[in-house]
């Protein structure tokens, strides 16, 4: 399934885990990447749904995010890296 900004409710509780700031982005770029994201796709549709995305940070920069769906709603952000080829491929960029 493919959410496009603007066709999916964005959830309104967001974590993001220690792990997805390896990378060198913080927390405030990392969500502020989510809630703008330019493209969602899910991955699978077993809880927890895995959730990839692209979006810009403060600065323009296009990030690639990984983000598990709970049961509750609740996006867990364990991936935030610069956009690779690869995941633009995925998302249709």
């Amino acid at each position: 399934m493919w959410l496009y900004m603007g066709q999916a409710e964005r959830p309104s509780h967001l974590r993001v885990l220690e792990c997805a700031k390896k990378h060198g982005f913080g927390e405030d770029e990392i969500v502020r990447a989510w809630q703008n994201a330019i493209a969602m796709r899910y991955r699978n549709f077993d809880a927890p749904a895995i959730i990839a995305a692209a979006g810009a940070d403060s600065h323009g920069v296009l990030m690639e995010l990984l983000g598990g769906e709970q049961e509750d709603g609740t996006v867990v952000i364990f991936h935030a890296m610069h956009l690779t080829i690869k995941m633009a491929s995925e998302l249709d960029l």
